[in-house]
């Protein structure tokens, strides 16, 4: 029951913090249609990102190491050259 409690609790915090409204209206009868600019920028990032993972995803298995390894070797990488 605790966790059900715990549950209940962030759902009222996101509720109140966040005010998330839920509707069934779709977004472009809400906002609209979504512009060419930005649906494309978001389709690039989205791609690069995809990119990320399957970079990430190769070098891991070329260390031959355990996921949970590889990723924190990717992540002290990346934090280097940043």
């Amino acid at each position: 029951m605790e966790i059900a409690n715990n549950i209940n609790d962030f759902d009222s915090y996101k509720q109140i913090v966040f005010n998330f409204n839920r509707s069934n209206v779709p977004y472009t009868e809400r906002v609209g249609e979504p512009d060419e600019l930005s649906s494309v920028i978001g389709l690039v990032s989205m791609g690069f990102q995809q990119l990320e993972d399957t970079l990430s995803a190769f070098i891991i298995e070329m260390l031959s190491v355990e996921v949970a390894m590889g990723k924190l070797l990717l992540l002290n990488y990346h934090l280097q050259i940043k």
